[in-house]
């Protein structure tokens, strides 16, 4: 039975690494409330318990990819690259109300477009500084 289930979550890599994030989402914000009182917020929790688990991955492989080189979550490899930066950008957008956007005025757009072109230009000069002149890697890092 157990290898039935495994082989169905190791060939739904991608589910099971939101179903895994989701399930230590829900235990860091329980740990928040209860360990911490809320003093410290639950998603700092799931970053040590990222890192913990990422180096317990790599550590039981001898991988270079942590917690992705276990089989049963090689799907982690794949949320975690450019897939969960291009969710956090939509996130950000989607909570964006435009009644809001429209009372922050001149100063809001100059501080939006601020936020989101100042730390790609300094991204891509480290980028270039570190020796990279293709424009996917500088896009990337950037």
């Amino acid at each position: 039975m157990w290898d039935l289930i495994e082989k169905g979550l190791e060939h739904n890599g991608l589910i099971t690494a939101f179903a895994f994030v989701g399930v230590i989402m829900w235990v860091s914000v329980v740990l928040s409330k209860r360990l911490t009182f809320g003093r410290v917020h639950g998603s700092a929790i799931a970053i040590v318990i990222g890192l913990i688990l990422a180096w317990v991955g790599g550590t039981l492989t001898g991988g270079q990819k942590g917690l992705a080189d276990i089989t049963l979550f090689s799907g982690i490899g794949l949320m975690g690259g450019a897939m969960l930066r291009d969710f956090a950008i939509v996130a950000t957008a989607f909570e964006v109300q435009a009644t809001e956007a429209r009372k922050a005025g001149l100063i809001g757009v100059i501080a939006l477009l601020l936020g989101t072109i100042l730390p790609f230009i300094v991204g891509a000069s480290i980028a270039w500084m570190f020796g990279y002149r293709d424009a996917i890697s500088m896009t990337t890092i950037g």
